[in-house]
Formats: structure tokens, C-alpha cells, sequence
């Protein structure tokens, strides 16, 4: 995987047939949603980076965790992760 576009990631859907929501790698899955999508989100969103460039309208002092769930675009940008159920 090329590293310069790593940060881009906002979504991440794993297929339930993985087997990875059961033991050990439920940990692993949850470490992985954590880690790529919140923290990495909320880097690249207090540094202004890739998706984030130009935002405006953040109220002065405002966090991100505030910015994702309280605002109309927070709740649309924000990053997700789901493990999709087999059809």
C-alpha cells in the first residue's frame, strides 16, 4: 500500500465472512478501526490535511470530537467502519 495516500482513508467495510469480529481478531479489527480512522481522521483534521483542506466555519476552540458529532458536516465527514453482514 502506498504510504503517501494512507491518510486519505475515511471508510472501512470488512466483510463478516472474514472472521474477523471473533476472538483475537475482534481485537485486532477494533485496534485497527481506532487507530486508522479516529486518530489518523483527527490528525489529518487538526492539521488541515487531504479532505480538511480549506475547511472553514470550525468555531474557534472547538474540538474535533465536538466537530464530528455536533456539527451537520462533522457528522458527514467523519470516518466509519463496519463489518458488513454476508448476503
Amino acid at each position: 500500500m502506498d504510504t503517501r495516500y494512507f491518510g486519505r482513508l475515511r471508510r472501512l467495510y470488512l466483510a463478516a465472512s472474514t472472521g474477523w469480529q471473533f476472538r483475537d481478531e475482534g481485537a485486532e479489527w477494533e485496534a485497527l478501526r481506532d487507530l486508522l480512522l479516529q486518530e489518523l481522521d483527527k490528525e489529518n483534521w487538526i492539521e488541515r490535511r487531504w479532505h480538511y483542506e480549506g475547511l472553514r466555519g470550525v468555531p474557534e476552540g472547538m474540538t474535533y470530537e465536538e466537530w464530528i458529532e455536533e456539527t451537520p458536516l462533522g457528522r458527514k465527514m467523519r470516518p466509519r467502519a463496519a463489518i458488513l453482514k454476508d448476503m
